[in-house]
Formats: structure tokens, C-alpha cells, sequence
């Protein structure tokens, strides 16, 4: 028997389990709708560009009860581009990222790629932040 002592120190792998609300492959990712966090602030500056800032709640426990008390917050600040503005004042919960995407491309004169990859990367973005949710319709 040929044990390896250093994989005795790693953690026990969890299994992952698929959530009962997960798309499954074969969806099309521009059915998703997004909706904005509520606690995202929004700002124009002086290029009509849009700036996008949003106080993230202190956890549980004692470094949250320490931040509180010296007053230190954490702020998730995004600066957008013209692309990235117009594409976060389309966000209004209630049209997917399919009509998002091509009012983007008609927008920018952009082909059906760019803005595909254009809409893709903004909602990465932007939910790798926690500034939106998307909501899928079954």
C-alpha cells in the first residue's frame, strides 16, 4: 500500500450538486434576465459614462463589528465605457439579454459577434461583482 502523506492534509472533496433551478446545458445564456442589485448607485460623469458604486454589507462576526466601529467599508466601484453605460441603463429586470444584446448591436453598428461577446463579458462583469442577478425563466 503506497500512501502519500501530503494527501492526508488535504480537505475531503464535497461533491458538487446541481441546484434544482439550473438551466442545464443547451441553454441559451441570452434568455437570462438581469436585475440589478438594489444597493448599486449609478452616477454619470461629465463623458456620459457611467459610474457604478455599491456599499458590500459587512459578514457576521467579529472583523464586521471592528470595520463598523473604525467606520471601514468595503465599496465595489466599476467605471463603464459608452458600450458598458448603455448596456447598464437597459438593465431594468424585464428584458432579456437577447433584446439587451440587440439594441446594443444597433446601437454601436456592431455585427452579431461583437455584441454577443459585448453583452457576455458585461454580464460577467458586472455579476463576478454583484451588481446583477439574473433571473431564468423556465
Amino acid at each position: 500500500m503506497n500512501l502519500n502523506p501530503f494527501k492526508l492534509l488535504d480537505p475531503p472533496r464535497k461533491r458538487s450538486s446541481v441546484p434544482s433551478d439550473y438551466a442545464g446545458p443547451g441553454r441559451d445564456p441570452l434568455e437570462a434576465v438581469p436585475v440589478r442589485n438594489e444597493l448599486a448607485e449609478h452616477r454619470e460623469d461629465s463623458q456620459s459614462c457611467y459610474q457604478i458604486r455599491m456599499r458590500v454589507p459587512p459578514g457576521p462576526g467579529l472583523g464586521a463589528r471592528v470595520a463598523d466601529k473604525f467606520g471601514l467599508h468595503k465599496d465595489v466601484r466599476v467605471d463603464l465605457d459608452s458600450q458598458g453605460s448603455f448596456f447598464w441603463s437597459q438593465v431594468d429586470g424585464s428584458q432579456d439579454l437577447r433584446t439587451i444584446e440587440g439594441k446594443l448591436r444597433q446601437q454601436f453598428s456592431l455585427d452579431e459577434k461583437e455584441s454577443r461577446e459585448a453583452t457576455l463579458l458585461f454580464t460577467k462583469s458586472l455579476l463576478l461583482r454583484h451588481l446583477i442577478q439574473l433571473k431564468i425563466d423556465n
